[in-house]
């Protein structure tokens, strides 16, 4: 398993829960998207301790850890437009 770092390029699949940084909001990914790892931090909100926080279409959340993945380096060119 590859351990994802702050600053590293992630890979979030469709149908993935994000909570908004306030906790107050949640959002769907409708599709699979490439989001900015910032780090780990524990919420309480799904019970589960492991979560990072994302930076996504210019706006933070929180989202399972186990949820979001490691981009590779080839992966990382054929999503850069």
């Amino acid at each position: 398993m590859d351990i994802i770092q702050k600053g590293d390029l992630i890979h979030i699949p469709q149908g993935v829960f994000l909570l908004s940084e306030k906790g107050a909001a949640h959002h769907k990914t409708d599709r699979p998207r490439t989001a900015l790892f910032l780090g780990e931090t524990s919420i309480a909100k799904w019970g589960i301790d492991c979560h990072g926080r994302v930076l996504l279409d210019g706006r933070e959340f929180n989202v399972r850890s186990d949820h979001i993945y490691l981009l590779k380096e080839q992966e990382k060119k054929s999503n850069v437009s």
